[in-house]
């Protein structure tokens, strides 16, 4: 059974708000000719969360920074998808403030998993 981290699980509940948020974004947005942006970001959402996740399950420092490290290219796709539906006028600006935010706070968090997991495995 994997040790509570209570990093993993901030990151993993703000993980989760996010797919939320990403959902309720496609629900509002004018979507029509558009579903490969719209698979695109949903599948960018929940690698995020499925590799924050797994990453929690890993007993070696080395592998939980590599998932993190994934989870945060995911979180990076994520803030690109969400420019688009801005940049293609699926959705105003206004409606990505928040997802902006959360996607700051779990590339924060990631970043920061990632170097302290990295220390870890350099410690041996």
């Amino acid at each position: 059974m994997a040790r509570y981290d209570p990093e993993k699980m901030a990151v993993y509940r703000l993980a989760r708000a996010h797919t939320r948020a990403i959902r309720d974004l496609i629900a509002g947005a004018r979507t029509v000719g558009f579903s490969d942006l719209v698979n695109q970001i949903r599948r960018s959402a929940a690698s995020m969360t499925a590799n924050i996740q797994e990453a929690g399950t890993q007993r070696m420092p080395a592998k939980r920074a590599y998932y993190f490290e994934i989870a945060k290219g995911s979180a990076s796709e994520c803030w690109g998808h969400t420019d688009n539906f801005v940049d293609f006028g699926l959705a105003p600006e206004s409606a990505i403030t928040g997802i902006r935010d959360l996607q700051n706070q779990i590339i924060a968090l990631l970043t920061t998993m990632i170097r302290n997991a990295r220390a870890d495995a350099a410690e041996g």
